[in-house]
């Protein structure tokens, strides 16, 4: 494997593709069969059955593959905690914030205070 992650072609992939054709033309020759004995819903199941064969992968791809995916889950994965932790964050600055004066508290403590006296009554005794 390449560093760009790119796959050299492997001498085993062409006997692969010959060994699918294969493969394919021995159903499409069922199905052709089918068809001629007038089961076409049987014929079209196995039509659909070759159409969503999977993709030809020798093991390397497959490794290949496999790893990528689990380095894009890492990666949402990290991703979903950075947002996560990012989100609390901004939740502790809101809380953070100094709030609007209320209007109400500020007039009661512009007020000037009443000082008690304790010598009022005189001398305590």
């Amino acid at each position: 494997m390449a560093m760009s992650g790119d796959i050299k072609v492997e001498p085993v992939k062409a006997q692969m593709l010959s060994t699918r054709q294969d493969v394919v033309r021995g159903w499409t020759e069922v199905s052709d069969e089918l068809v001629r004995q007038g089961q076409v819903e049987l014929a079209m199941a196995v039509r659909k059955f070759v159409k969503e064969l999977p993709a030809i992968r020798t093991e390397r791809k497959w490794i290949r593959d496999r790893l990528l995916r689990r380095a894009a889950a890492e990666r949402d994965r990290a991703v979903a905690s950075w947002r996560a932790y990012r989100a609390e964050q901004q939740k502790a600055e809101e809380r953070a914030k100094p709030r609007e004066p209320d209007p109400v508290r500020e007039r009661h403590l512009e007020r000037p205070r009443k000082r008690w006296r304790d010598d009022r009554d005189g001398p305590t005794r």
